[in-house]
């Protein structure tokens, strides 16, 4: 559909991808907000950023969401929410700043329970600005935070290779970037790499150029590794060598040969490296390298002993969030998502006239006999409400509450006492059944279900499974896609930060000591929950992936092995970061507990949740899985348009970002609107380095004419 005139369109799930192309599709001159509707499972929307209160006014999340500096479309739709919340009554004072704030100091742990102190410096421009993108500024970026990096682990200690003088071949046009031809030192290497290419940015497009400069960044990287003494040097080593390689790696075979990501995309990410010149050593035990694999969830099945992330995918991210970020590499959000983006983006997606139909869970998609169309859709209302509409939200639309408002729907006492999961592929209650005849109650279908609503568990029948019998695609899709099942922790304690013994900025750490690794303090969110006297004094989100493959299984099972993982954590890890909790053993009293238990029991009065139903799983960048990926308007069936952080939107790795950008790919093939998602073609063929692809494919010709 690329006209003006719509009938009805219905958006199946309410996650960031289904809100994010209602949020495209009804803006001034689009799609009516009234022949929008959006059917969710259970009562919240969010997806994986949804959060609840529970009985005791705490916010529980799926885990903890931190932002990138590079995410341009999530940016930007949080700033267009606000600008236009700011317009309703009562919210003139809305303002997205007051959303989400920058988080510079980000540690990467390191074996023993040590870490790197990252402080990122702070970058230029504002997120969602909308600056174009370009191969090699972001190659650029990368070096200038290497160097930044460099002088953070050469300042307060000695290091033998930041003193040591390296020779370095003398090709053009090095040696007229600088004044003398001795040999230099480690640092200013650097810098005259970076000023290399800025010259081949503006002045030479070649790729005679780009090839020598390749060259010189390997041999950077090997005069690093030949002059390692101390632990600081050999990780200097490793980001020198890394980073060389990699570079080394974009200019010959994205630049130079052309390669499409797709093709990188065969191989593992470390692999890549150590076929681009990385040593072996650097690329599979950096932390560096760790910390993309853990913060990207890149464990296919929870396997924290099986890491894979596709090359191409790794490399788009990598140039994107090292040297494309803005103000800062890492934001934080300054409440829960659910609560900061996702109540605005629903108060403002209703005064559209957007509809929304909780409860109702997607049970089958039929299509029509010669298997072209999408022919039904059919639902069971999971339950019904007692007055003529249900209202999700408490609080004047800020949150959602942590279990559905029982008071508010038909049996609700009997229905909360058997302790029925709403938001469970796994739950079976139902209300009514509804069907939706396409070109009568629809016209166009946007499935924004997660992938994990494709997958075949315990022989239960789900709701694509026509669509998977009549299409190879989709089969593909749903059998060579792996899930990710992760682990969320959320810990409140009686001392601040600074009396856990912690010494540094308020952090947000990754690759730290499992199975907790990830951690962030959150302490400014107390002041969002409702305590009233007694208050804990600081707060602590932990995540992972978690060994646990999506099955239907008593839920408990699983929150069982999360408490047993949380305990041994705290009994052996914790006085390594918090070496005022305790006197050689971690003290319990440390855990805020209202019910006062005893000893580890305390454990009880913290959130863990263990995220394993197939719904709340993410989708993994495993190598050779991006061919896969269907785009937006590649289902193969007329009348049904795919959304999802698990399509190929050029980005390719779960997150926001995607997801964002999935709704706006969604909205396009719809309704031709927005014509350009930003970033969806960065490294694409024919349009490396901001050449432009002409410029690009001449380039490429001469040189093989004339090698």
């Amino acid at each position: 559909m690329t006209n003006p005139h719509y009938d009805n369109i219905v958006i199946v799930g309410g996650g960031m991808a289904g809100l994010a192309a209602a949020f495209e599709l009804t803006k001034p001159g689009r799609c009516p907000g009234e022949n929008v509707v959006i059917y969710q499972m259970g009562w919240r929307l969010g997806g994986k950023c949804a959060s609840g209160r529970d009985d005791e006014g705490r916010i529980a999340e799926h885990g903890l969401h931190i932002w990138f500096g590079y995410y341009e479309n999530a940016f930007r739709l949080l700033q267009e929410v606000y600008g236009e919340l700011a317009q309703l009554p009562g919210n003139e004072s809305a303002n997205w700043l007051s959303a989400i704030e920058p988080q510079r100091f980000t540690p990467i742990g390191t074996e023993g329970g040590g870490f790197v102190p990252l402080n990122w410096p702070d970058g230029e421009g504002i997120p969602g600005d909308g600056s174009p993108l370009s191969v090699l500024g972001s190659m650029i970026g990368v070096l200038e935070l290497l160097g930044a990096v460099h002088d953070a682990l050469t300042k307060n200690q000695r290091l033998t290779s930041c003193e040591h003088c390296i020779s370095l071949p003398g090709e053009a046009p090095v040696d007229a970037l600088r004044d003398d031809i001795e040999p230099i030192t480690l640092r200013v290497g650097l810098d005259l790499g970076i000023k290399w290419l800025n010259l081949i940015q503006e002045e030479f497009h070649s790729t005679f150029e780009l090839g020598n400069a390749a060259n010189y960044f390997n041999t950077l990287a090997d005069e690093m590794q030949t002059h390692q003494h101390t632990e600081a040097d050999r990780l200097l080593g490793d980001l020198y060598d890394l980073t060389g390689a990699f570079i080394a790696g974009v200019i010959t075979q994205v630049i130079i040969t052309g390669i499409e990501l797709s093709e990188l995309d065969r191989f593992d990410f470390r692999e890549w490296l150590v076929s681009q010149g990385a040593d072996y050593a650097s690329a599979y035990r950096s932390p560096f390298v760790k910390a993309l694999y853990d913060t990207m969830f890149q464990y296919p099945d929870g396997l924290a002993s099986s890491p894979s992330y596709g090359a191409g995918t790794a490399v788009n991210v990598v140039l994107r969030l090292l040297g494309t970020y803005k103000g800062s590499a890492v934001w934080k959000p300054k409440g829960s998502l659910g609560e900061v983006l996702v109540a605005p983006l629903y108060r403002v997606l209703q005064a559209r006239g957007v509809r929304f139909e909780f409860f109702h869970k997607l049970t089958e998609i039929e299509l029509t006999e010669d298997k072209k169309s999408v022919a039904r859709l059919r639902f069971v209302r999971q339950v019904n409400a007692l007055g003529d509409e249900y209202e999700p939200t408490v609080n004047s639309c800020n949150c959602w509450p942590l279990t559905p408002k029982w008071d508010l729907i038909e049996n609700g006492t009997e229905l909360r006492d058997r302790k029925i999961d709403l938001e469970s592929r796994w739950c079976d209650q139902q209300a009514c059944e509804l069907t939706l005849e396409q070109g009568v109650d629809f016209s166009d279908l946007v499935l924004a279900i997660p992938l994990g609503a494709f997958k075949h568990f315990s022989g239960k029948r789900g709701p694509c499974d026509e669509l998977i019998r009549a299409s190879p695609k989709f089969r593909a899709l749903a059998g060579n896609i792996p899930l990710v099942p992760s682990l969320s922790v959320q810990l409140w304690c009686t001392r601040t930060l600074s009396g856990l013994g912690w010494t540094r900025p308020s952090p947000t750490m990754v690759s730290g000591e499992p199975a907790l690794q990830i951690w962030a303090d959150m302490s400014h969110i107390l002041f969002e929950e409702a305590w009233s006297t007694r208050r804990p004094l600081s707060l602590h989100y932990f995540c992972n992936v978690f060994d646990s493959s999506p099955r239907r299984v008593d839920a408990t099972t699983d929150r069982r092995q999360v408490r047993k993982l949380t305990i041994e954590w705290l009994e052996q890890n914790a006085l390594k970061l918090w070496p005022l909790a305790g006197n050689e053993r971690f003290d319990w009293n440390i855990l805020f507990d209202r019910q006062g238990r005893k000893n580890e029991a305390r454990v009880e009065g913290q959130i863990l949740a263990a995220n394993v139903d197939p719904c709340a799983c993410c989708a993994s960048s495993a190598a050779g899985t991006t061919r896969w990926r269907l785009k937006a308007g590649e289902s193969g069936f007329a009348y049904l348009v795919l959304a999802g952080a698990w399509t190929d939107t050029g980005l390719n790795t779960e997150c926001i970002e995607a997801a964002v950008m999935s709704g706006m790919q969604a909205s396009r093939t719809l309704c031709g609107s927005p014509q350009k998602v930003f970033g969806e073609d960065f490294l694409q063929f024919g349009q490396a380095a901001g050449f432009g692809g002409p410029w690009h494919l001449l380039t490429r010709a001469l040189s093989l004419v004339f090698s």
